[in-house]
């Protein structure tokens, strides 16, 4: 026999032949370990971020439920309600075009004085208490104020909107 058909005789092929018959199952057993375990992976994984998800969605509710409830408390509160009931009494029977016309023709110090009246009422100091307390809305509220039926300033926090508003 040549050395060329001695390299590949019954010794060499029985030692190919068991290396591939070892390394195949090796291998069909990493690939389905790797597409078990991925699998697998994807479903913790998954259902962590649907609690994830779950758990967010209900604190965003809690945060604003509790928003909505603190402005029905502003809106339903005695010292806005009284101040608007006066405010409506004394304007009653008057148009708020009438109004804002003698507004607007009234002497500058006398807006002013109106102005600083509304700035410094009972109801102003109420709104800005409930700014006060610790909240997302009081963080980010810029403006606020009350308007009655007829559109005319009640109470606000601040040096706008107009006296009167439409």
């Amino acid at each position: 026999m040549s050395d060329s058909n001695r390299k590949f005789g019954l010794k060499a092929k029985l030692i190919i032949a068991m290396m591939v018959a070892g390394i195949l199952p090796l291998v069909f057993g990493m690939v389905l370990s790797y597409v078990r375990g991925n699998e697998s992976l994807e479903e913790v994984i998954g259902s962590s971020f649907q609690t994830l998800a779950r758990e967010t969605a209900s604190k965003i509710d809690f945060i604003i439920d509790k928003e909505i409830a603190k402005n029905r408390q502003t809106a339903f509160h005695p010292d806005v309600i009284d101040w608007l009931k006066k405010q409506n009494s004394t304007f009653e029977d008057m148009d708020s075009a009438r109004i804002e016309a003698d507004f607007a023709n009234a002497d500058p110090a006398w807006r002013e004085n109106a102005f600083q009246s509304i700035i410094n009422n009972g109801g102003t100091q109420t709104l800005q208490a409930f700014l006060k307390e610790p909240s997302h809305s009081s963080e980010s509220t810029l403006a606020f104020y009350v308007t009655d039926a007829k559109g005319m300033l009640v109470a606000s926090i601040n040096n706008y909107p107009p006296f009167v508003t439409r």
